[in-house]
């Protein structure tokens, strides 16, 4: 916030660290966020448009190619500038989040558009590094065949959940960086506010019921979709169990044993925490608490 050349200088860092240590692309995003959240649209755009400039640059000089770090740096912040611009307008947190989704469910169709088979270029992509981190002693070829495939099939929704994830961090990140700048406890209470539109509660478990049609495929269109929007609840049970730590005041200890237990249950403890994201969101038992004593 010292400037736009700090801020420049430090969105490329961190991208380029982010080749090390990937969660930093995250760092990097929530940069121009808050540059855009802070100083407005102009300032933000100006401040993404100037590192992906500088990116390229560097990808010439150290690959002989200006798309290979700009390209992955305008998918994420792009649209963090974008989700940014919305919460600088007044929207909520849930409301950004939407948007993410949208987008995200936009990219599963872009591949579905643009590819012939989506599974089929995944698969031709894994194949291609798949020798490089796989040891034939360890797992024989036959059972790594199966695995691939299932990972190709799978893997135009895991990428717009990863991308769908990386923004929500990038806006958790931009509204703490915010609300610790201004001293207030305003993303706190953001996130433990956070409750998607109802529409969302009928729309995403739809996207499920082709699936159960006789002979369907399995990973179809619409199980995509599902895997994706199922993260909108998610986050919601995410907000709620916080929400319920700060309404019984309960010790640090709990939060932490919480996400140790989310950690080490994956999937199933996902699946639990976003079905009780889903229930909150029909009942709204954070309002119901509210009003007890």
């Amino acid at each position: 916030m010292q400037g736009r050349l700090q801020a420049v200088v430090a969105m490329v860092l961190a991208a380029l660290l982010a080749l090390v240590f990937s969660p930093m692309i995250v760092a990097s995003a929530a940069i121009v966020a808050l540059a855009t959240v802070r100083n407005g649209a102009r300032e933000g755009l100006l401040v993404a448009l100037v590192g992906l400039a500088l990116l390229a640059a560097l990808g010439v000089i150290w690959l002989q190619s200006s798309w290979v770090l700009s390209v992955p740096g305008a998918l994420l912040w792009l649209p963090a500038w974008g989700l940014a611009l919305l919460l600088r307008q007044g929207y909520t947190l849930a409301h950004a989040l939407e948007a993410a989704l949208v987008g995200s469910w936009l990219l599963i169709g872009l591949q579905y558009i643009g590819l012939d088979s989506p599974a089929e270029f995944w698969g031709d992509v894994l194949q291609s590094v798949w020798h490089l981190h796989v040891d034939d002693t360890i797992l024989p070829k036959e059972q790594q065949q199966s695995l691939l495939d299932t990972l190709a099939v799978w893997l135009p929704g895991a990428m717009a959940a990863s991308w769908f994830l990386m923004l929500a961090a990038t806006l958790f990140l931009t509204l703490w960086a915010a609300a610790t700048l201004a001293g207030t406890h305003q993303f706190a209470q953001a996130f433990q506010a956070l409750r998607c539109a109802r529409v969302w509660l009928i729309i995403i478990p739809l996207l499920l019921l082709p699936g159960l049609l006789p002979n369907a495929e399995f990973a179809s269109l619409p199980s995509q979709l599902y895997l994706v929007g199922s993260l909108l609840f998610f986050l919601q049970g995410l907000s709620l169990w916080h929400f319920l730590a700060v309404r019984f005041q309960v010790q640090r200890f709990w939060l932490s044993g919480f996400y140790v237990l989310l950690f080490f249950g994956i999937p199933y403890s996902l699946t639990i925490v976003a079905l009780a994201g889903y229930l909150e969101g029909w009942w709204d038992f954070r309002a119901r608490l509210s009003q007890q004593k």
